[in-house]
């Protein structure tokens, strides 16, 4: 049976839907030994590979991580610097097993983390129409303006794109801050595209799943089940 080849992957528990469709656009994966485009597809009988590594549809174990991520370290898989890494905080159960995270925090963003190698659920949670909230505490190096509040509520054009309204909540020191989407560096673009400097920014929730419940030091983690995640998230 044919399937798009980034759902290949994905099933393959290698990366999320959208990371490989990420792989596809930088032309490192290919089918028989071709480079692919999206909208490709392939079959079980073809051989499929990511930087010339052959890869297995073979369904693993599924695991499901939830780390309280410390400042300093980076999220990718493989970085390209040589930076520590989410990944190398794992206990050594976890070393060889091809997990991957379910959206980024960027290197100096701490808190709340989920490390998985079920593509499906990580779709789930990271896929726009799931309108997922992400709760981050952040603080600035000066006062918010109320004005200036307002119109990032409203939802400010990034990158020549229009963000989903946010909401801020001003508690004197710090402001915490939901939305419901996950672009790049998206909370420090917007409030620096106010004139404001993020001093610090936590993750602490992902839906209803809240790192401050889990007694998580940082760059410690826990292992959960996947009805967990689902119920607290929650996931339609």
């Amino acid at each position: 049976m044919e399937q798009r080849v980034q759902k290949f992957i994905q099933q393959a528990g290698i990366c999320s839907r959208r990371k490989a469709e990420e792989l596809i656009e930088q032309k490192r994966v290919k089918v028989n030994g071709c480079i692919v485009s999206l909208g490709n597809h392939c079959s079980e009988d073809d051989t499929i590979s990511i930087d010339d590594s052959p890869i297995s549809n073979k369904q693993e174990e599924p695991i499901y991580i939830v780390m309280n991520k410390p400042k300093g370290v980076v999220t990718t898989n493989n970085d390209e610097f040589g930076r520590k890494t989410v990944f190398d905080l794992l206990p050594e159960e976890f070393q060889n097993q091809r997990v991957f995270s379910v959206g980024r925090l960027d290197k100096e963003t701490t808190g709340l983390l989920i490390l998985t190698n079920d593509g499906n659920l990580a779709q789930r949670i990271i896929h726009p129409s799931s309108k997922i909230a992400k709760t981050y505490l952040v603080t600035l190096d000066k006062k918010l303006n109320q004005s200036h509040k307002r119109t990032l509520e409203k939802g400010i054009v990034l990158d020549n794109q229009k963000l989903v309204p946010c909401v801020i909540k001003d508690h004197k020191t710090y402001y915490v801050v939901k939305i419901w989407e996950g672009r790049k560096r998206q909370i420090r673009k917007m409030f620096d595209a106010k004139g404001y400097n993020v001093i610090s920014l936590q993750r602490t929730r992902i839906g209803e799943l809240n790192i401050n419940k889990l007694s998580l030091k940082p760059g410690k983690i826990k292992k959960v089940k996947k009805d967990f995640l689902e119920k607290t998230i929650p996931l339609d």
